[in-house]
C-alpha cells in the first residue's frame, strides 16, 4: 500500500539487515520504516542511499534513527536518501536506538520524543575534557574510542583516546571519559620557531605504548603472512611480527657509550706491555656500563 507522504522529508527507524533483506549489490542502501511506511512489509519499503558522497561512509545500526529524503512529494514508494544518523548527545555516539519514535535521538526537535535529556559532559570536565573535539574544532568523530581533528595549525589522529565512565553516574554511559593513560595519537602541529630543546617550525608526534616502525619489504620476505601487504590485527599475526622487531636506540644514550669508548682508547696505559692497561675511572665506568640502556623499550622496528 502507497501511503501518501506529504513532506519531503522523514524521520524513520533502520530496520535489521538478514540476508535476504539486505541491498544485494552493495550500494549502500538501507532499508527504513518511516510514518508512512505503516502499512508496509519490509519487503516492500525502498531502499533508502547515503545522500553523502561514498567517500564518506557513516552507515547508521539497527534501531537507530535517520532523516529520510523522497525523491517525490505524495509518494512514499519514491526513491530514496537518507542522512545519519540521528545521535542526540555525545554519550550515545556508539548506538542510539530509536525505538519505534520513543527513544532519544530526537529529543532535541520539537515534539521530540520527550525521553529524559542526560547533563552535558561540560558538568564532569574533571574526567571528560579532551575526550571530544572542542566545539570549534572540524572533526571525524568515531563511534567509539576515535577521532581525527582539524585545527589551525594542527592535525589530531587519535585511537583509544576515550574509555568507558568508571561510576554508576547515569549521565556518563559510553566512551566519554579522557583516556590519559594509554592512548595513541600522532599529532602535526605548525607554529612559530620558539620551541623549547631543538625548535622547528613544524613537528610531528607520534604517542602509543608501543611504537612499531615496520618496512613493507620486510614484512614480505620474511613471509610472516598469506596477506604480507596488508596488516592484519589478529594476536597470531602480532606475535610473528613482534618477533621480527628489533628494538630502537636512544640516540643521546648510544653517544655517550661511544665517546667514552673513544676516551678509554686514546687514555688507557700499558704499563708493562702485553699486560692489560690501568683501570682508570672511564674504563670502569665503561666496564659495568649496562648496555641494555641504549636500547628503546617502547620503539621497535624491522
Amino acid at each position: 500500500m502507497n501511503e501518501s507522504a506529504p513532506y519531503l522529508l522523514a524521520i524513520g527507524e533502520v530496520l535489521p539487515e538478514t540476508e535476504f533483506l539486505k541491498d544485494q549489490h552493495d550500494q549502500g542502501g538501507i532499508r527504513v520504516r518511516t510514518p508512512y511506511d505503516r502499512f508496509k512489509t519490509i519487503t516492500s519499503i525502498p531502499f533508502a542511499y547515503p545522500l553523502l558522497p561514498k567517500t564518506i561512509q557513516t552507515p547508521p545500526k539497527e534501531g537507530e534513527a535517520v532523516l529520510v529524503i523522497f525523491m517525490q512529494l505524495g509518494n512514499s514508494d519514491a526513491d530514496r536518501f537518507y542522512i545519519g544518523p540521528i545521535i542526540s548527545q555525545k554519550q550515545y555516539f556508539y548506538n542510539e536506538q530509536h525505538m519505534g519514535g520513543i527513544g532519544s535521538p530526537t529529543n532535541f526537535l520539537s515534539g521530540g520524543s520527550g525521553v529524559k535529556e542526560l547533563d552535558t559532559l561540560d558538568k564532569y570536565k574533571d574526567m571528560t575534557e579532551g575526550a571530544f573535539p572542542k566545539k570549534d574544532d572540524i572533526a571525524l568523530i568515531g563511534r567509539k574510542n576515535t577521532d581525527v581533528i582539524l585545527r589551525d595549525n594542527e592535525v589530531m589522529i587519535r585511537c583509544g583516546i576515550r574509555q568507558p565512565g568508571m561510576t554508576n553516574d547515569p549521565n556518563l554511559v559510553g566512551d566519554v571519559v579522557f583516556n590519559n593513560l594509554d592512548p595513541a595519537y600522532i599529532q602535526l602541529d605548525y607554529g612559530d620557531k620558539s620551541r623549547p630543546k631543538g625548535g622547528g617550525k613544524s613537528v610531528a608526534n607520534i604517542v602509543a605504548e608501543r611504537i612499531n616502525l615496520i618496512g613493507k619489504k620486510d614484512v614480505v620476505e620474511n613471509q610472516i603472512s598469506p596477506d604480507a601487504g596488508k596488516l592484519k590485527t589478529d594476536m597470531e599475526y602480532l606475535a610473528k611480527l613482534m618477533s621480527m622487531m628489533h628494538p630502537s636506540v636512544y640516540g643521546d644514550v648510544l653517544v655517550e657509550v661511544l665517546n667514552l669508548i673513544i676516551k678509554c682508547l686514546i687514555t688507557h696505559i700499558h704499563p708493562n706491555a702485553p699486560e692489560p692497561p690501568d683501570m682508570t675511572d672511564s674504563m670502569n665506568k665503561l666496564n659495568s656500563y649496562p648496555l641494555e640502556d641504549i636500547l628503546s623499550k617502547s620503539v621497535a622496528l624491522t
